[in-house]
């Protein structure tokens, strides 16, 4: 069985691309600022609650028309701008979210019919589980959400209605005539057909999902839920 990448919801053996192995094992680094203190051994951490970009490159081949087919991989790659989804045939229950960097290595043999290269990537530190991409509705309250990994998830919230919504130790209340207002925890905005409504939340603070049970209440009509599950 060969091996594939996707881009973009681009399946690239359609250039006959095809990959070797899973390309990174290394861990993302995660951010936080050191601060020396006189007197005192060892420095104090401060968390960032973040992870930094991690580049991630992939083996790849392409074992016939080598020519025509690369010249066109390069061109979709190249028209691909800023973050897209990434994901591999080794993982098929992970996906990345990442920006094409560049094409290196290349390596083709006289007749130019087949030919290695290595295709780079910028990604986000998250593996995103598929499974996390489900919506799911809820019409009666309080309900429970299990977080299956040890990390926090900043999920996409769409909200019926207006109403009190919390979520952990977060409390947000929604006043707005629009139908629906979809609460994007990543983004850390509120929108409705695109227009920015973060000005109709009466706190700063957006929820998110934590390891384990969590509970939800939304005091108004229905909510939906994209909880982006991820790991690192």
């Amino acid at each position: 069985m060969r091996n594939k990448i996707y881009f973009n919801h681009k399946d690239l053996s359609d250039f006959g691309v095809f990959i070797a192995n899973a390309g990174v094992y290394n861990s993302p680094a995660r951010g936080y600022d050191k601060v020396s203190v006189p007197g005192r051994n060892g420095d104090v951490i401060f968390e960032k609650e973040r992870f930094e970009n991690i580049e991630h490159t992939y083996p790849a081949v392409i074992y016939k028309d080598f020519d025509v087919t690369f010249d066109a991989l390069k061109a979709y790659l190249l028209s691909c701008e800023g973050y897209a989804e990434l994901q591999d045939s080794f993982h098929p229950e992970e996906y990345y979210v990442a920006t094409f960097v560049g094409i290196d290595n290349i390596k083709v043999p006289r007749d130019h019919s087949i030919g290695s290269f290595e295709l780079t990537f910028d990604r986000k530190p998250q593996k995103f589980l598929v499974e996390g991409k489900q919506t799911q509705t809820f019409n009666a309250f309080p309900v429970t959400m299990l977080n299956p990994t040890p990390f926090y998830a900043y999920p996409l919230i769409r909200l019926y209605g207006s109403g009190t919504l919390t979520m952990g130790d977060v409390e947000l209340v929604l006043s707005t005539s629009a139908s629906y207002v979809d609460i994007d925890c990543d983004l850390q905005e509120a929108l409705q057909a695109g227009e920015n409504l973060n000005i109709t939340l009466t706190d700063g603070k957006f929820p998110r999902l934590a390891k384990g049970l969590n509970t939800i209440n939304w005091t108004g009509s229905k909510i939906e839920i994209t909880p982006r599950w991820y790991t690192i």
